[in-house]
């Protein structure tokens, strides 16, 4: 009795020294929703005290904004299966909440296990990508110039108006399409975007001549490559039609 009194303590003091070192809050709730063990960082985010242990979950004011808990909770004992969800805390900081079954050593599910991993950082960084991406994308969807961003496999990203208009194209039926089946038949130009794709440098106001269902013409290209944390992403591709001024020219030097 004595030796196993022993190991208990042992293996409890390993577990809250277990606890107590693991940077995630971590709460452990019993069948009936009490709380068992919290880890310290889930003390600090979900105002818990040593003093709520035994406390019903439900009862404690923790700040996590949105989710019903019981209800959660009740569909992962239900189901034996993981929940996760994104929430926020009263001051808008956002959490990765994870809900697992908690599973005896006989491998019965005695309630349930609570886990919040801050992404906040994470969050904000994809809302300030996004909103430069619509940013970027209203710019170029305005400009009066035809405008077209390309991945690196020269696929349309995203083309605007004027691009469409230049060649044709419906512009519901350009995106993610290679830029070489969709427009710009010039051997020229298909050279241009492939040194830009391989790392070359900027082209800036290049004349290239294709042919178009209405003729020949010549085009005005600029086109470079997009970086993104030093390398190459995106393509950002600009066309202008000189044709007129370039049919004009032999006219006033007559």
């Amino acid at each position: 009795m004595q030796n196993r009194n022993a190991a208990l303590t042992l293996t409890n003091d390993d577990l809250n020294n277990l606890l107590a070192s693991v940077n995630i809050a971590i709460v452990m709730l019993g069948s009936d929703l009490r709380i068992r063990r919290f880890t310290p960082v889930a003390g600090r985010i979900l105002n818990l005290i040593p003093s709520d242990l035994g406390r019903p979950f439900t009862d404690i004011r923790h700040g996590i904004q949105g989710p019903d808990f019981s209800r959660i909770i009740a569909e992962v004992t239900d189901t034996v299966t993981l929940k996760e969800l994104e929430v926020t805390d009263q001051h808008g900081r956002w959490y990765s909440l994870a809900v697992r079954p908690y599973r005896t050593s006989d491998h019965r599910i005695d309630g349930a296990v609570l886990t919040l991993v801050d992404i906040d950082e994470l969050k904000r960084r994809l809302e300030q990508a996004r909103e430069a991406r619509d940013f970027a994308k209203v710019i170029i969807e305005t400009a009066a110039e035809p405008l077209v961003v390309l991945d690196r496999e020269l696929r349309i990203r995203t083309a605007n108006a004027a691009f469409c208009e230049l060649f044709r194209i419906p512009q519901e039926q350009v995106e993610g399409k290679p830029i070489l089946e969709t427009a710009a038949s010039s051997p020229a130009l298909h050279a241009l975007l492939d040194r830009v794709a391989q790392g070359g440098p900027p082209v800036l106001d290049q004349e290239v001549v294709e042919d178009s269902p209405d003729g020949r013409r010549t085009l005005l290209v600029s086109t470079r490559a997009i970086e993104r944390d030093g390398r190459h992403g995106s393509i950002l591709l600009g066309l202008r039609d000189i044709t007129a001024s370039r049919v004009a020219e032999p006219e006033v030097a007559a």
